[in-house]
């Protein structure tokens, strides 16, 4: 959460009962570990979590104003990256996933980005195209946006193109861009 880790993170919200709050925050990791697992059986009360989010916005919102990286300093050249094509059979792609430890692989025809391959796509398919598998291609940002531009975006797609002068010239993804501590 917000880069911390379960025991940061409670005391950042046990921190804001020394805020002058009137209500006091009871949070404990096991709480906090239950909820990023989505175990709905948490008890917890409507301020505690209300008081998690606000923490951990703040938390982003002071990150993204520190964070001055470009996507360009952190991307992965578009060059460097495995592409299956549209026509190509998922039994062909597939071992070149795992060789190279590839979660997604960007769809192509031509220069044409027509979707994505994802892990999750591939699970338990019984197709056998690539293009009859593949999700919506991912958004694509300009190289010089900040990096802090793009955490929204990666927080739905599991990668985020990059183009420069109508050029397909890199990616970026979540891994790439945490921020910095």
């Amino acid at each position: 959460m917000a880069g911390w880790s379960q025991e940061k993170t409670v005391q950042e919200v046990k921190a804001a009962n020394r805020r002058g709050d009137r209500f006091e925050f009871k949070l404990h990791q096991t709480q906090l570990s239950k909820i990023e697992n989505g175990d709905e059986r948490v008890k917890i009360d409507y301020r505690t979590a209300a008081k998690i989010f606000e923490v951990l916005e703040r938390e982003i919102a002071h990150r993204k104003k520190r964070d001055k990286r470009l996507a360009s300093k952190v991307m992965i050249p578009f060059s460097d990256l495995l592409k299956a094509t549209y026509s190509e059979r998922v039994c062909e792609i597939i071992p070149k996933m795992k060789k190279k430890d590839i979660s997604q692989v960007p769809v192509m025809s031509g220069e044409r980005i027509m979707g994505i391959l994802t892990e999750r796509s591939l699970l338990g398919t019984s197709k056998t195209l690539v293009r009859e598998c593949m999700e919506d291609p991912p958004p694509i940002m300009s190289a010089s946006t900040p990096i802090s531009g793009l955490w929204d975006l990666l927080r739905k797609y599991p990668m985020v193109l990059l183009g420069k002068e109508g050029e397909l010239v890199g990616f970026v993804t979540a891994q790439d861009a945490l921020p910095s501590p």
